[in-house]
């Protein structure tokens, strides 16, 4: 992973400047704009934020899906993208979304058929983007689960961290609700398995009365039957 570049605060760019005039008084040449900030030459916003998600899933990984609008500005190359949870400083990865067992069903929560998956501008792409603007998901994957404690629809802060050829980071803030429904779907689904199983089972254990076909004993009691009918009419 690049190393990340060290944004200058207020107190260490005055420093920096005073430095600066020092050399300049004492008659070296020091080029300002060296440590000023990257150039940027694409923008990242969100949009429809009610359909962003964080999708808790049964197998314990976790989804996110970001409707976003990205804007080239300028030939770039974005080399690599993560997004970074607030529960965790663990990052989830945007290669290959649809190779996700549940993509189809999470980007069946986004408004529009057939959205633009914006992972294929951002990372593996294998020419410099062009100035352009796109709308459509992010979607990122990883083992980081949404902790227990959080209530479904809670809004979670989530960072998307872009970074160029240079190495210059830049990020981006989103927020998401916390969705369970895979989940809940899934325990249902089993729960129900479970319950058909066991019904079975115990059908399976249910005693079962023996049937007497001998021929002989068969007749003898329907000899006795008929002669019990017979002396109830003589009286």
């Amino acid at each position: 992973m690049p190393t990340k570049q060290h944004r200058l605060n207020s107190r260490e760019e005055a420093e920096q400047t005073k430095m600066f005039k020092t050399l300049q008084t004492l008659g070296f040449e020091v080029n300002a704009c060296a440590s000023s900030e990257p150039k940027q030459f694409f923008d990242l916003e969100p949009i429809d934020p009610g359909f962003a998600r964080v999708h808790d899933l049964p197998d314990g990984s976790v989804e996110v899906s970001l409707p976003a609008r990205l804007t080239i500005l300028g030939t770039v190359m974005i080399t690599d993208a993560l997004v970074v949870p607030e529960w965790d400083d663990c990052w989830l990865e945007l290669e290959e979304p649809r190779e996700h067992q549940y993509f189809n069903k999470i980007i069946e929560d986004f408004p529009r058929s057939a959205p633009v998956i914006l992972n294929d501008y951002l990372v593996g792409h294998p020419q410099p983007l062009r100035p352009s603007q796109h709308e459509g998901l992010i979607i990122a994957t990883g083992w980081s689960p949404v902790p227990s404690g959080y209530p479904d629809e809670k809004l979670v802060k989530l960072e998307v961290l872009l970074i160029d050829a240079q190495n210059n980071e830049f990020r981006y803030q989103f927020v998401a609700g916390v969705d369970r429904r895979l989940k809940v779907m899934h325990e249902r689904q089993r729960q129900r398995v479970a319950e058909r199983y066991r019904a079975l089972a115990a059908a399976e254990k249910e005693p079962v009365m023996p049937i007497d076909r001998t021929p002989e004993r068969a007749t003898r009691a329907a000899n006795n039957s008929e002669s019990s009918t017979h002396r109830g009419t003589i009286q």
